[in-house]
């Protein structure tokens, strides 16, 4: 028969044990915020850090990653893997990485590293371009208004078959993968299609990405990692045979820089512990921009700014994204588009963040001395047409 008082001594310890960890969890805890805070304050009070920055280009004249100037003149610019490209390789809509220093009292950057990659290569198997969906490699992968796109000027112009490279951001909570730029491109001579994303289903020879099988007998991967995956796409089976497939970061934050990431959140617990594009958040300490934390859900498009802290971002600032300002996503909705016009063929025919701007009945404001050229900023503010353009009423040329 146990003794009695033996049992109440080991309560007493267990109890006593469990307020020193639940104690010493929240001491660290405040300790973390505390740390990170002192970081953020060394640098972002002033003067120069290193930072590191994840999202996608909105503009150009240097690059601008949300909202940021970075000066890409020497830096090193790895595209889909290969390095030293010229600055014209990057595009707008691409989602990036830049490594490099960053100046708070300007507020701009200088990268010493861009490195970006497509996220999905294949044949399109089906497209509904009224609803700005198509399905490639079995991934659903949706368009929006802000959704910049090469080599055609509206989705109709896409059939199944066709091969398209896109950039975006994965929607684990929506089960979709919001596109940032899709390209229509040529096949490629080695027919081998491509797609980055996370393991799931572990299984012999085979695992998933979203719900597609790949196929590969030598690779060696957990449920979790992310990977890149190249390969033979069979539409029948929905599957992938691989020829090579790697395991990579999804993104590569850094514990000694400010970071800047963009992404849907999942893996929502609570407005405090999520995870944006596979970084743990603590959301504790921080503050908002277009939102409060009553707005974090899963599916919400965000950037969080802070430093990291034992592999968890310490979220200095929420900014949540709204990608242009409109009252509907339908065809005659009002909308304003304001970025650097990428292409000019005259007053009343530019182009603006990939969208085509129909000024030729549109009062025209210039707030500069010199004529609207390729590289000035332009607002336009007008009805959306069917095929994405816009057909303005009043654009400004504002002062570069």
């Amino acid at each position: 028969m146990q003794n009695t008082n033996n049992f109440n001594t080991s309560q007493h310890a267990c109890r006593t044990r469990e307020r020193l960890v639940i104690w010493l969890t929240a001491l660290l805890s405040v300790a973390t915020l505390f740390v990170a805070g002192a970081l953020g304050a060394a640098v972002r009070t002033g003067g120069t850090g290193q930072h590191y920055a994840f999202g996608e280009i909105e503009d150009f004249g240097s690059i601008v990653v949300h909202g940021v100037h970075y000066d890409e003149s020497q830096a090193n610019i790895i595209v889909d893997g290969v390095p030293n490209q010229s600055r014209a390789a990057l595009k707008l809509g691409m989602v990036v990485e830049i490594e490099g220093d960053f100046n708070y009292t300007l507020g701009t950057g200088t990268a010493a590293i861009v490195r970006t990659n497509r996220a999905i290569l294949g044949q399109v198997q089906s497209i509904n371009s009224a609803n700005g969906e198509m399905q490639v490699l079995s991934q659903r992968v949706a368009a929006d208004l802000s959704t910049r796109l090469g080599g055609i000027a509206n989705l109709s112009q896409i059939a199944a078959g066709d091969w398209v490279a896109i950039h975006g951001l994965n929607d684990p909570a929506r089960n979709l993968f919001a596109a940032t730029l899709i390209e229509a491109i040529a096949p490629p001579m080695s027919a081998l299609s491509e797609i980055r994303g996370v393991v799931r289903n572990t299984r012999d020879d085979r695992f998933r990405i979203g719900v597609l099988d790949v196929i590969s007998k030598t690779a060696r991967v957990e449920n979790g990692d992310f990977v890149a995956v190249k390969g033979i796409f069979d539409a029948k089976s929905a599957s992938v045979l691989a020829t090579e497939v790697s395991v990579t970061p999804e993104i590569e934050i850094h514990e000694d820089a400010g970071n800047d990431i963009e992404g849907f959140i999942a893996d929502f617990r609570s407005s405090r512990n999520f995870t944006v594009a596979g970084v743990a958040i603590d959301a504790g300490a921080a503050s908002y921009s277009g939102g409060t934390a009553n707005n974090l859900k899963p599916g919400v498009r965000v950037t969080v700014e802070g430093f990291v802290v034992n592999g968890v971002l310490v979220a200095e600032e929420i900014k949540f994204h709204s990608t242009e300002i409109e009252s509907s996503d339908s065809s005659g909705s009002s909308i304003e588009v304001s970025g650097i016009i990428s292409e000019f063929r005259s007053i009343g025919d530019f182009v603006v963040k990939g969208r085509r701007i129909d000024a030729s009945d549109a009062s025209i404001s210039i707030k500069d001395d010199h004529a609207p050229a390729v590289g000035q900023k332009a607002k336009a503010k007008g009805k959306r047409k069917s095929d994405g353009s816009v057909r303005a009423t009043k654009v400004e040329f504002e002062a570069n």
